[in-house]
């Protein structure tokens, strides 16, 4: 008569035993002053002992006092930690960056811009007063700003003598000056008050409204704000504006290059016609 062989546990290794009938490895330990003990779910020897590190390291994360805790409590716990909570990986750090397409803004003709001026200026009403906003957008385009350096522009920033506006761009949180342009001397003027240095050149802060209205009766794309400040960039580097001078216009400390990557489109234009000035003549003013 065949005795059957009694199945056992044998410990193979620290906390790791193995049951003899089927191999499978179990865990045995103590953590918090209470035994575990836990299949592992294996019967590989190397599975096991990894599976056995993570099992510690997740009792050695559990607080055993907390065992009565609702879930309601612990929703309180987290919604109170949770704008301080910091987590070691980031779990985004396997993504891997897809580069995008650069993307050309539309942006307006000077005849379009022209346009928006004078049909804002035609309202009667449109939220604002209608001279307001057309004075407003007509600055833009015209000083190549945005509107927060409109709406903060004071008239102790516009130096008639020099023939500069001082400005701050927010967005850089650095001040600079630029030329009063031709093109913007009748506007400021206009608009100029020698007995009221603390009063704001223009008295809004924005011209949506009006501008959205505008684009809407030309049947234009609907431009915004900085749209007026491309078409100034657009349109000096047209008409030949060194790049680097733009760059300062506009508060850059880079020399020119970020106008040079974002306007590459016009810049081919302007090159090419740059290069019909190299021939093996010499210039007329010589």
């Amino acid at each position: 008569m065949r005795t059957r062989q009694k199945s056992a546990f044998q410990k193979v290794g620290e906390c790791l035993y193995r049951y003899s009938s089927n191999g499978v490895y179990y865990a045995r330990f103590e953590s918090s002053g209470k035994e575990i003990r836990r299949s592992l779910r294996t019967t590989d020897r190397t599975s096991a002992q990894r599976a056995l590190a993570w099992l510690k390291q997740e009792r050695e994360q559990i607080d055993p006092t907390q065992g009565k805790l609702t879930l309601a409590e612990l929703c309180d716990r987290y919604s109170a930690t949770i704008q301080h909570r910091i987590i070691a990986t980031s779990p985004a750090a396997h993504l891997r960056y897809a580069k995008r397409q650069k993307r050309i803004r539309a942006t307006p003709s000077f005849e379009e811009f022209k346009a928006i001026v004078e049909t804002i200026r035609s309202q009667k009403y449109n939220g604002h007063d209608a001279q307001e906003s057309a004075d407003f957008v007509e600055f833009l385009g015209l000083a190549g700003l945005g509107k927060a350096e409109a709406a903060a522009l004071r008239q102790s920033d516009i130096d008639w003598q020099r023939e500069t506006i001082t400005t701050f761009r927010h967005k850089t949180k650095s001040g600079f000056a630029i030329p009063i342009y031709p093109q913007l001397k009748a506007l400021l003027f206009r608009r100029r008050r020698d007995n009221a240095p603390n009063e704001r050149v223009f008295k809004i802060n924005d011209a949506k409204k009006a501008i959205a209205n505008a684009c809407h009766r030309l049947n234009l794309p609907q431009y915004s704000h900085i749209s007026f400040r491309r078409m100034f960039i657009t349109r000096a580097i047209e008409r030949g504006v060194d790049v680097k001078v733009i760059a300062e216009w506009q508060g850059h400390k880079d020399g020119g290059k970020l106008i040079l990557d974002t306007y590459s489109h016009v810049n081919r234009a302007h090159s090419h016609r740059m290069a019909q000035l190299m021939t093996d003549g010499l210039p007329e003013n010589v």
